[in-house]
């Protein structure tokens, strides 16, 4: 598999390569993700519990404007200009009192 893409609502494109034979409509196929996949899916699910973290602290007006990931790599788009209020400066420096999975799960749920 190459890519996969959404274009439309309900429609999900995959672009393959082809190693032998020919398709055609109707024929079944075995298609396989390329092992960096599995990076760049956990820099994704990164990518939602930051954003999830930031949205707990500064409530959830917390913007994120767009995302950048990669297997070892994410960068959250985050455009924020107001300062931290005193008690969320001070709680953002210790760790999270929640599993991250309880933190997340309204972001990673849609």
């Amino acid at each position: 598999m190459l890519d996969v893409q959404r274009p439309l609502p309900g429609l999900i494109v995959h672009q393959v390569r082809v190693l032998s034979d020919e398709l055609a409509a109707g024929d079944s196929v075995h298609a396989a993700a390329p092992e960096w996949r599995l990076g760049a899916r956990q820099a994704r699910s990164g990518t939602h519990v930051l954003h999830a973290a930031l949205r707990q602290v500064l409530g959830p007006g917390a913007p994120q404007s767009g995302s950048y990931n990669r297997p070892g790599y994410l960068r959250l788009d985050f455009p924020w200009r107001g300062s931290l209020p005193p008690r969320s400066a001070a709680r953002s420096r210790r760790p999270p009192t929640r599993p991250c999975a309880a933190t997340c799960r309204s972001a990673c749920a849609g």
